[in-house]
């Protein structure tokens, strides 16, 4: 079974398109992400000319839509993932 989402931690999606699709395996789960991009809420460009401070919200928001559609027994393995997508974007900002 495939859900779609948007989840109110992120910005509504600019066309007919949701952010995530979850497809349930069983116990585990597949989240397919779309459209991530830099813009906050009202619509303004995050980190304009700097390009870590854009990867590390698009990166934030992903880390928002896994807390959202995975079960907690996941939650340790999303904070990982999350924490070296961050420290990327710090090494591409140095």
């Amino acid at each position: 079974m495939v859900i779609f989402d948007n989840p109110a931690t992120v910005p509504a999606p600019v066309g007919l398109y949701s952010h995530v699709a979850r497809t349930d395996l069983g116990g585990k789960a597949i989240l397919q992400l779309s459209g991530q991009v830099a813009i906050d809420a009202d619509g303004n460009i995050v980190g304009s000319h700097d390009m870590a401070a854009q990867a590390e919200y698009i990166m934030d928001n992903a880390g928002h839509f896994a807390w959202e559609q995975v079960p907690g027994q996941y939650a340790a393995i999303i904070a990982d993932w999350v924490a070296r997508a961050e420290t990327q974007a710090d090494a591409v900002a140095a």
